[in-house]
């Protein structure tokens, strides 16, 4: 029952290890510091909440422990050139969903959009002095004309904050991570293997998703998500494997990358951090964080 809950898996960061320990740029500070695995990607109960008894409910911990005792060796297997099964790819790919969204980019993410769609409704709900008083009057609290134009310009300014229910925040994330786990296992699968003196990087919110080339805002309002024709997934799975996530199909492949495009998946990786990132070399990482300023 630890505390400090690990966002980025400890398991997944020693795969950016060098004897033991990964470099951290921290854009946030602007510095970079070499660290051991278990001291980085870490917060306090953050999967963590109170039941209605108030008491730790850590069954989301224990849940996305779980996950991660399923992939790691699966990922070993990859990174040692093995070929898993379709069994365990998809055991992998609920690993992989989740990554999208146990990150504090999701929580920021999922706050702003019930924060938005709260105060849509509420608008929509008392457009006048006069509904704030009939919707207090029908609760039995009975307040002057004032109170009420308060609370009815509080609402039009939206000049207060909305809570997020953390329980319901927890069962979105669990939900949605392991549906696109589900998807991402009917998927085409390319492991990009990083060749000799070169390696990828990781982040605090590894899992990318950018729109295929064609993609235009104007004629798709509603945007991309995972499972859109053309759209780009992937994820560094460890410094010598990167896995890139294709459309529809069942093909696992692999395919050696030169260091050019190690260069550009890392900039891709570079680019879509939240915070952190991390890698084995102080170079690469002090690099690949210079192109975030």
């Amino acid at each position: 029952d630890p505390k400090k809950q690990h966002y980025v898996p400890k398991f997944y960061l020693k795969g950016f290890c060098r004897y033991g320990k990964l470099w951290m740029y921290d854009r946030d500070r602007g510095n970079l510091v070499q660290l051991r695995p278990e001291t980085v990607g870490i917060a306090k109960d953050f999967y963590t909440f109170a039941d209605e008894e108030d008491r730790r409910d850590v069954s989301a911990e224990r849940e996305l422990s779980r996950i991660e005792n399923a992939a790691a060796p699966i990922i070993r297997r990859i990174e040692d050139g093995q070929r898993i099964t379709l069994d365990e790819k998809c055991e992998l790919a609920l690993f992989v969903g989740l990554m999208r969204y146990r990150v504090p980019d999701f929580e920021q993410e999922h706050k702003e959009f019930n924060d938005t769609v709260v105060k849509a409704i509420r608008k929509e709900m008392f457009p006048s002095v006069e509904a704030v008083e009939a919707q207090l009057a029908w609760q039995g609290d009975r307040t002057d004309t004032e109170s009420g134009r308060n609370i009815f310009e509080m609402i039009r300014d939206e000049s207060y904050d909305v809570v997020t229910n953390k329980p319901y925040y927890i069962a979105q994330m669990l939900h949605l991570g392991l549906a696109t786990g589900e998807e991402l296992a009917t998927m085409e699968w390319l492991f990009v293997r990083a060749p000799q003196n070169s390696a990828f990087i990781t982040s605090d919110d590894p899992f990318l998703i950018m729109p295929p080339r064609d993609y235009d805002a104007e004629t798709s309002p509603r945007g991309v998500g995972i499972v859109t024709p053309g759209v780009y997934k992937g994820i560094p799975l460890t410094q010598k494997v990167y896995l890139c996530i294709q459309d529809r199909g069942l093909k696992m492949e692999e395919w050696q990358a030169d260091r050019r495009m190690v260069r550009m998946i890392n900039q891709d990786t570079a680019r879509s951090h939240r915070r952190f990132l991390f890698g084995r070399d102080e170079a690469l990482v002090r690099k690949a964080g210079s192109t975030t300023k």
